[in-house]
Order: C-alpha cells, then structure tokens, then sequence
C-alpha cells in the first residue's frame, strides 16, 4: 500500500497589519511635521535669492548695453502697461531696461527701445525698495558708469523682503558708481537697517 501525503499549506499574510500601518503613519506624520517648517524656509530663500539674481541681471544687461550701444540705458520701475517709467510703488511692480535717447528716464516712443520688461514679482508679501538714489531709476552712461540724469555719480542698494521682514534671509543688490551690480545677505552691510 501506498501511504497518501497530505501537503498542509499554510498561508502566510504578506501584507502590513493595521497596527504597522497605524505606527508607519504615525512616524511620517512626525516626520513630515519636522521637515514642513524648513522646507518653508527653504522655499522663501530660494525665492528673494532668485528675484535678487533677476533684478543683479537687468543691472548688468543695463550696463552692457550701454556700453555696447555707446547710449544711455535706464532701468526704471515699471507702469501696468510695462511701457513707461513710474515714481510710484517700488520695484516689485516689475522694471523695464531701454535706450534712452534723450535722457528724460522717461520711454519716448518712435525714439528709445525698450531692451527688458519684468514682470512684477509674484509674491505679494515682497517688498523691493531702493535708496535715495535708486528708487526709481538706475541710469547707465556709454562708458558703463552709473549716473543720475543730471549726471551726478549713482550708487545705492536695492532691498528685497519677503513675509519674514529684516533680517538674515533679507536680500540685498549693492550697485556701485562704476556699475558692479552684486548680491548680498542685506544683514551684512551694516548701512542696511531695513525694509
């Protein structure tokens, strides 16, 4: 005779049970409640870092330009249009590089090419001020130089803050007489105090 073998399975769960779900959960959420607040701060750096770069680049194509044209270029703040300058508001508004023929700081159409406009920032809570000197306007002369229209010497800082207001994530452009346009933690220069 002949013996029958009986095969037992036995089935194994392969899967989490609810109590290793629930202690996973748990860990991520903890987890994601640490990073959340960095990642923040991250994102708002990142931001002011690349509108700062934005705003250092149109200052450098400004003064290219100029030279390269042998003309006077201007970056101003810009009206809704992007077609004009304005005294109004600051530079969140956006800016506008151009030729200016007759150095007026104003666009006269038919006459000056407009080389840039940028948009106005997306983040509502930045604000984006200049100095005395720059407020408005940053005017470069055909040597590169940086000169009000009345052709006095032109330097000042540009300071961009976001909801976090002064301080160490505060970005600032430093623009020199001769031209340079560079990016700083604003907290560094001892001369920028605020917003």
């Amino acid at each position: 005779m002949y013996k029958r073998e009986h095969k037992t399975h036995m089935h194994h769960n392969t899967g989490f049970t609810i109590i290793e779900l629930l202690v996973t959960i748990s860990i991520s959420t903890i987890l994601l409640g640490i990073a959340m607040p960095g990642m923040q701060t991250f994102v708002l750096n990142n931001r002011s870092s690349v509108q700062a770069e934005s705003m250092a680049s149109s200052l450098r194509l400004a003064r290219s330009e100029a030279i390269k044209r042998d003309a006077w270029v201007l970056m101003c703040k810009k009206n809704t249009g992007g077609t004009n300058c304005v005294t109004s508001g600051d530079w969140t508004q956006g800016w506008i590089v151009f030729v200016d023929n007759n150095r007026n700081a104003s666009v006269d159409a038919g006459t000056d090419e407009i080389l840039r406009v940028r948009a106005s920032l997306e983040d509502t809570s930045q604000s984006f001020s200049g100095t005395t000197n720059v407020a408005n306007y940053i005017a470069f002369d055909p040597a590169g130089m940086s000169r009000l229209i009345s052709g006095a010497s032109q330097s000042g800082a540009l300071v961009l803050c976001d909801s976090r207001g002064f301080g160490a994530s505060t970005r600032a452009i430093i623009h020199s007489a001769i031209g340079e346009a560079y990016v700083i933690n604003a907290s560094d220069d001892a001369s920028i105090t605020n917003c």
